[in-house]
């Protein structure tokens, strides 16, 4: 089973975001963008990332960068609410099976 980080900003796309992937069969950790701490996290425990970003709010674009740079070999997908969910799984879905 592949194992999904998601890293959120707001609950309610966590809950969204985690319900829609675990459907699919992944298993999901979720972890908020605010107490996010790069050290403490073993990304060797996922196959993938999925980060929410928002055009607004500049911390989730730095959080990002930051996760990109710590965790270089981890494959990332970037999420913006507005394509839906369903966009989401086809990306995932592309890129673990490379």
């Amino acid at each position: 089973m592949d194992k999904i980080l998601v890293v959120y900003k707001y609950d309610q796309v966590k809950q969204s975001i985690t319900n829609e992937l675990e459907k699919e069969g992944y298993d999901v950790r979720s972890i908020g963008a605010d107490s996010f701490d790069l050290t403490a996290l073993d990304a060797s425990d996922f196959n993938l990332a999925v980060i929410t970003l928002y055009t607004d709010v500049p911390s989730t674009w730095e959080m990002f960068l930051a996760f990109k740079e710590h965790f270089c070999d981890l494959p990332v997908v970037a999420y913006i609410g507005k394509h839906g969910v369903e966009h989401l799984k086809s990306a995932i879905k592309k890129v673990l099976s490379k």
